[in-house]
């Protein structure tokens, strides 16, 4: 019999005396366990297994025991654990190690057995089966590196934020490259720092204050659009603040200075347009009166007096035939003057300089349904005398130009205006009972086609009017115009 055999032989006589109570507890809490559990000498012999180590060996206990353990693994595995198990009888000292085998990883805890002298006689060997345990762990790297990757991409600014003396301060934990651009400050310089250090005015911005909300109910806030400033950095941002499963705080936040900047110059340029075409009102006005005035008085006032001169020389004329040319001639001139009257009207009417828009609405309905046969009704609920003229000459204008295209385009046999005052407000509305506006039409307004419509909804829109269009097909339509008061200031 060989020497292995034999010592084979005679450890399982030894194991099969021994029945301590301690030992058979043991060997129970071991069997228990789902940890490979093995004893093993300096080379390797197996002196005791419990029933995990058989299972993944796929032998029964009492053909382990005895043999190399070596001999159940690879060449390259066998040679790895062997020299972490020598390692273990030299130095007395635990081993902890992860390897691989089949397929499968598992972590080995190799810990020495000291005999009565204090060396090393055997060691215990506990073998965990961590598969699932690393793929679990390599899930979840992959998905924080996705995380990282999506957060670090992200055109937003991503800041975590970890609470600390109880919700009174809290920690800056991560940055993204975006924070970065936006705050000008790099990850490494924040990271551990506490907010209120880092950002000093964050407290007066009211940001803060969100923090321990969110932090304190778990729900989520949007935190609108606020202008920050400090000694480093000064801008426009507005901030979305929710808390992570871990108990963290995250702000995801947008730097909107430049579109503040560009809304600023284009609240600007409104303001110049409104004050040029608030000019161009008043100069438009300014050229009609002056039109006006010197078609009446000097083409109308020539016409009169050429009038009269013709008439006494008609009177100094004995032939017939010159007096009836004569009176052909003062025909003409009668029509002239009544054309000169009309067109100072239409420049510029006086009734709405002399008794206000109400009257010169009235006026306006009477000379356009007379003209063209519509039935248009006035109803004035505000007189508004004291009206600014300018204001005035442009509703006066715009209403002109909506009877115009009713009469062009609407079919219509009545019209309604009405002339409101609704608080600090004026308001105008044209109604009609034509075939109505095909929605193509309107759709061209707000393109800008039709340029009457278009030019009379941008004059209101710039002084802070409004101009809405209802007209069903077949319906008549309805339009309303609504102006401050106070639209077209000195």
């Amino acid at each position: 019999m060989s020497n292995l055999k034999l010592k084979r032989a005679l450890l399982v006589h030894q194991l099969q005396k021994l029945d301590s109570s301690y030992w058979q507890a043991a060997r129970t809490l071991l069997n228990l366990t789902q940890d490979a559990a093995l004893l093993l000498d300096r080379q390797g012999l197996v002196l005791d297994l419990n029933t995990t180590a058989a299972d993944i060996l796929r032998q029964k206990r009492e053909q382990v025991i005895g043999t190399v353990i070596w001999d159940y693994f690879p060449h390259d595995v066998a040679r790895y654990r062997r020299d972490m198990i020598q390692k273990v009888f030299d130095t007395r000292e635990p081993a902890f190690e992860d390897d691989q085998d089949r397929g499968r990883w598992y972590r080995n805890v190799v810990c020495p057995v000291l005999g009565p002298n204090q060396k090393v006689q055997q060691v215990a060997v506990l073998s965990r089966d961590i598969t699932d345990r690393r793929q679990t762990i390599q899930a979840l790297h992959d998905s924080e590196e996705r995380y990282r990757s999506l957060v670090e991409n992200m055109s937003s600014g991503v800041a975590v934020f970890e609470a600390v003396d109880h919700g009174d301060s809290f920690v800056i934990r991560d940055w993204n490259r975006a924070a970065e651009r936006i705050e000008r400050i790099e990850r490494e310089a924040l990271l551990g720092r506490r907010v209120e250090e880092a950002f000093p005015s964050i407290k007066e911005f009211g940001l803060f204050e969100v923090f321990q909300r969110v932090w304190r109910s778990g729900l989520p806030e949007f935190f609108p659009l606020r202008h920050y400033q400090d000694e480093r950095i000064s801008g426009w941002r507005e901030n979305s603040v929710y808390k992570l499963p871990s108990g963290e705080i995250v702000a995801v936040f947008e730097d909107v200075t430049e579109r503040m900047r560009n809304l600023e110059k284009l609240q600007l340029s409104r303001q110049q347009l409104f004050r040029l075409a608030t000019e161009l009102t008043r100069v438009e006005d300014r050229e009609r009166r002056q039109l006006a005035t010197c078609l009446h008085d000097d083409l109308g006032q020539l016409l009169a007096v050429l009038k009269m001169k013709l008439v006494l020389l008609g009177k100094s004329l004995d032939k017939p035939e010159a007096g009836a040319l004569l009176a052909e001639s003062c025909g003409l001139v009668d029509k002239s003057i009544a054309s000169t009257r009309c067109l100072t009207r239409d420049l510029s009417p006086s009734v709405l300089y002399e008794f206000g828009l109400a009257h010169a609405l009235d006026w306006l309905a009477g000379k356009i349904g007379a003209e063209h046969g519509l039935c248009i009704h006035v109803e004035a609920a505000a007189q508004l005398e004291d009206l600014d003229q300018d204001l005035a000459s442009l509703l006066f204008r715009s209403v002109r130009e909506l009877l115009m295209n009713v009469v062009k385009h609407a079919q219509a046999c009545r019209v309604q205006c009405r002339l409101i005052q609704r608080d600090d407000r004026i308001v105008i509305g044209v109604e009609d009972d034509g075939v109505g506006i095909d929605p193509s039409r309107l759709e061209g307004i707000a393109d800008g086609q039709g340029f009457g419509l278009f030019s009379i909804r941008e004059r209101l829109k710039l002084l802070g009017g409004n101009f809405a269009v209802e007209s069903p097909p077949g319906c008549g339509t309805q339009v309303t115009l609504e102006v401050p008061l106070e639209a077209i200031p000195d």
